[in-house]
């Protein structure tokens, strides 16, 4: 009965004596080995089923039988065997003893399970986990599951790598609420309930703490996992550092507040250009006529002093004018290659006659300083408005600084900026040592108007930062409270020793002589330049609109020696009356003059041959000299 039963079981059966020989073996056994049973009977089991010619301790291998005879007790192992064709299978062995009467193991009885298949299949379960864990751990994201109370059970190599703490630390350990900052701590305790519920977080937007304490963005999507009987078993998160996307956004919202500031400027500058431009009409004409009054009396004419007070207030009228002007698109009157170290001693000395002597100046210029193509008169007092806000910064004394020097800037330098394009650069940098600003400060310093003074006007720093801005340079400002600030101011290099060289000829007025043409559409200004050049024994004709310029000039061209030319004027405007002179006459000699702050045609129409620029509202000297320099120069 119990061959027959060993004989119909699926599992190998045989039975060994203490010398490892085998005494029976059933149908099972032999198939697994491929031997029929009267080969197997007799032989060494190791031999059969292992292929060894020693034991199989000695080879290495747990021997369950063995077991069994030293300790008495049943025993287990998984074994390699070889079947019939040499093919290694896996064999999972149990081994039992049978005992005499005396109750000593006089053999063994060994079952022996082809699991084959189990093993290769939970190879390949084990492969395909350590596939998963293999992509889980090196995917381009964070990955990480917490349970219900926000602990983290699951967390990949990106996520640690991200937030820089080791896998020991976080698992089962940390909480959600640990790798969080200010306002995202507070989005996820209000999120992680309804999260809970099946609700899924999408492009969830947070701030994590790495181990250093330093801040890390990131962009979060979020679900729930649920049992089958719907209760929640844990989170799953994906992570992604948005670091550079953070700082890409930052740059694009510094550009868009630097367009959005131009644009403001711009549309302030139109509106204080155009009052400007009427004002400095008024200007010219009371400016003009108390010139030409003072001409014609003594100094000890007792009308003298009162028209002397006249011009002098017309004239402190006009710097505020050329102020509005400035602020209106920055504005240039008299561009040339300049010393930028020339201008910052000006500065500097300007400064040390009336800056509080608790108020200590360094001044550090380059030696080698490139001229910067500007109006000396404009940066100045860009300079000077800015070491002024300075010097209200430090009320109790400090140090005020000025340094220049030559910077070249690549693509990286001013991709954050606007309009502004790599090259040499020459720098002033202004620093102090008072209160410092935060950073809502810094960010509004450059508004006109605005002001943390409970006298200031606001528009010194619009002011300045217009002047930069004209003359294609930028400012940078650092600060933070406590510690002071820092202005750098950007004007670019001439780099090209041709372009920055200026002949310069020594001019005296004298009387002069020869016709002049006089275009202009005001009245009170077209007639004060009349009067000061026949005054000093000119020829005038007058024009009040561009068309009856160029008819003029057209008739009498042979006798006109020179062209005071208006730049705003309706219907034709200057621009158009200096082309087509210029078509007559290539060698035309053509002096524009304007007080409005659009004055790039004039910048542009000097670049093409105008003879010499006069800023309106004029003086009777300024006018005379300029017409005089221009009838000097040889065709």
């Amino acid at each position: 009965f119990l061959t027959s039963v060993l004989e119909g079981i699926g599992e190998g059966v045989v039975v060994v004596d203490r010398d490892y020989h085998i005494l029976s073996a059933n149908r099972g056994y032999c198939g697994q080995v491929g031997m029929g049973q009267g080969e197997v009977i007799g032989k060494h089991c190791y031999a059969v089923s292992h292929h060894f010619d020693s034991h199989c301790k000695d080879n290495g291998h747990d021997c369950p039988v063995r077991e069994v005879f030293e300790t008495g007790s049943s025993a287990m192992a998984m074994h390699t065997h070889y079947d019939h064709h040499d093919k290694k299978v896996f064999v999972e062995c149990h081994a039992y003893p049978i005992k005499d009467a005396s109750g000593a193991v006089i053999r063994a009885i060994e079952t022996l399970n082809d699991v084959t298949e189990r093993v290769q299949l939970e190879k390949k379960v084990k492969d395909s986990e350590e596939t998963y864990r293999d992509l889980y751990d090196n995917a381009p994201d964070g990955y990480y599951s917490l349970d219900g109370n926000g602990m983290f059970v699951e967390v990949n190599r990106t996520f640690l790598d991200m937030i820089g703490y080791s896998r020991e630390e976080i698992v089962k350990k940390a909480h959600i609420s640990d790798l969080l900052a200010g306002e995202s701590m507070e989005v996820c305790q209000a999120l992680f309930p309804q999260l809970k519920k099946g609700r899924k977080m999408m492009n969830l937007e947070l701030t994590m703490k790495k181990k250093d304490g330093s801040p890390l963005p990131v962009m979060m999507n979020a679900s729930a996992v649920f049992s089958g009987d719907g209760a929640f078993v844990m989170s799953r998160s994906v992570i992604r550092d948005i670091s550079e996307k953070r700082k890409i956004d930052d740059e694009k919202k510094k550009l868009q507040e630097q367009l959005f500031q131009s644009q403001k400027l711009e549309a302030l500058g139109t509106l204080a250009g155009g009052i400007a431009h009427d004002f400095n009409n008024l200007l010219a004409s009371i400016m003009g006529y108390a010139s030409l009054a003072k001409a014609e009396l003594q100094p000890e004419h007792p009308v003298f002093r009162h028209v002397d007070i006249i011009e002098a207030a017309s004239h402190r009228a006009s710097e505020l004018t050329q102020q509005l002007l400035a602020f209106a698109k920055g504005g240039k009157y008299n561009v040339r290659p300049n010393d930028v170290n020339d201008i910052v001693r000006e500065v500097v000395t300007l400064l040390s006659r009336t800056i509080d002597k608790s108020i200590s100046i360094n001044l550090r210029t380059a030696d080698d300083l490139r001229p910067a193509v500007c109006d000396a008169g404009q940066v100045q007092q860009a300079l000077l408005n800015i070491c002024i806000n300075a010097r209200d910064s430090m009320p109790q004394g400090g140090v005020l600084t000025l340094e220049t020097e030559n910077v070249v800037l690549g693509v990286e330098d001013v991709k954050t900026l606007v309009d502004i394009y790599p090259g040499d650069f020459v720098r002033v940098s202004i620093s102090d040592t008072g209160v410092g600003m935060d950073q809502e400060t810094r960010e509004h310093i450059f508004d006109p108007f605005f002001t943390t003074k409970e006298k200031g006007t606001g528009l010194g720093l619009s002011l300045a930062y217009g002047i930069i801005k004209k003359h294609d340079g930028f400012i940078q400002v650092y600060s933070e409270p406590g510690r002071g600030s820092t202005f750098r101011l950007h004007l670019p290099a001439c780099v090209e020793e041709e372009a920055c060289s200026e002949k310069t000829e020594g001019i005296t007025l004298k009387k002069g002589t020869g016709t002049i043409l006089v275009v202009d559409d005001e009245d009170m200004v077209r007639s004060l330049a009349r009067d000061i050049l026949q005054k000093n024994g000119y020829t005038v004709l007058t024009a009040d609109d561009g068309r009856t310029a160029v008819s003029l000039y057209t008739e009498q061209s042979d006798e006109i020696a020179a062209v005071l030319l208006d730049m705003v004027m309706p219907n034709m405007n200057g621009r158009e009356v200096f082309q087509r002179l210029k078509e007559m006459n290539p060698e035309v000699k053509i002096i524009v003059s304007s007080g409005y702050s659009h004055d790039r045609d004039a910048d542009d129409l000097i670049k093409q041959g105008a003879a010499g620029f006069v800023q309106k509202p004029y003086r009777m000297g300024d006018l005379l000299g300029m017409v005089e320099s221009v009838l000097q120069r040889k065709p």
